[in-house]
């Protein structure tokens, strides 16, 4: 066989199995492992939200912080100043901005 006709059969050989690893993938149904966790949020009337075991876990560990009283009173705090700046407003540009330029 000549080396072209061996580069052709590997490349195609290559193609076949991607598309069949692709088909696979892409056509596998999900498992009930990764399906997120439901939960209702009593704030939701009726509603339900899909949040992750990880979210929600998250949300634990965050719920569990604490902050003393005297942060805001402490010197550390009220020494520090505000520096932040405020935005202008400015003109709205064109209404299409991929439009085609009036002269």
């Amino acid at each position: 066989m000549k080396q072209e006709q061996k580069i052709t059969i590997i490349v195609i050989a290559a193609l076949v199995i991607f598309v069949f690893v692709g088909a696979i993938i892409f056509t596998k149904s999900p498992s009930k492992d990764t399906d997120p966790v439901t939960t209702t949020n009593p704030d939701l009337v009726g509603q339900s939200a899909d949040i992750s075991a990880e979210t929600l876990l998250t949300i634990a560990e965050i719920n569990k912080l604490s902050l003393p009283k005297n942060i805001f009173t402490d010197k550390k705090f009220t020494i520090l100043k505000d520096i932040s700046v405020s935005i202008e407003n400015e003109d709205v540009g064109r209404e299409n901005p991929f439009g085609p330029i009036k002269k």
